[in-house]
Formats: C-alpha cells, structure tokens, sequence
C-alpha cells in the first residue's frame, strides 16, 4: 500500500473514531470472538472507565450482563432489548456488522426511566 492511501485510510479511521465518541450514547464494538476493538468515551464516562483500557477486554469483562459476544456470533440483531447496567435500566442495539471475512458487533444504549413500555422509549429517553 503506498503511503497517500494509508494516510487516507488512518483518516477515515479517525474520523470514524471521532464521529462514534461524539454520539451521546454509548457505543462499544467487538471482534467476532467478543474481544472490545472500540469503546467509546461517552460509555467510558457513564461507567467510570478509561475506553482505551477496555480495548482487548472480553465484552463480559466491561459490561455486566452483556451479549454482544453472542451477537459477534450468531449474526442476529436484538434492537430495543432491556438491560440493568449500574443500576440504570439500559435499551440497548446490539447489531452484527458483515464484512466479507468477519462479523462483528455494535452496541448502542440509551439511558431510560425505571418504568417504561416499548410504545413511549422514545419518549422516556435520557441522555448520559
């Protein structure tokens, strides 16, 4: 690979990087064994740990309760699931992502309110 293109691509890579520690909820990605390959400094300040230390981790390791290895390895989605964090209630989007070689897994979570119903997360939705 000649130097232009990979200082192009290490760009794309910051960019990305920039754009998912800007996103107001958590956001953690793994390997397809379950292994943290991104951890995003928004989740990192919600749990009260250094994202850069969480990277190599097993998912069960950061987060309790976690399934993301288990969607690294089946490859189906679960959007809007519930989950118990630090005491906080959490909806959650764990999405695998295909590449041609690997399946990996993205999670999003939202902070919400202790009592909710499926039909009002929207509304009941609180930033961390």
């Amino acid at each position: 690979m000649n130097a232009t293109r990979e200082k192009q691509l290490q760009e794309k890579i910051q960019f990305y990087e920039t754009v998912l520690n800007n996103i107001l909820n958590g956001a953690m990605i793994t390997d397809p064994e379950g292994k943290v390959i991104f951890f995003s400094e928004s989740y990192g300040r919600f749990l009260g740990v250094d994202p850069q230390k969480q990277i190599g981790l097993h998912t069960t390791e950061v987060v309790e309760n976690s399934r993301m290895h288990i969607v690294a390895q089946t490859g189906i989605p679960e959007i809007n699931n519930a989950q118990r964090i630090m005491g906080h209630d959490m909806v959650v989007q764990r999405i695998p992502i295909k590449t041609c070689c690997w399946l990996w897994a993205l999670d999003l979570r939202k902070t919400v309110f202790s009592i909710f119903t499926p039909s009002s997360l929207s509304f009941m939705s609180q930033q961390f």
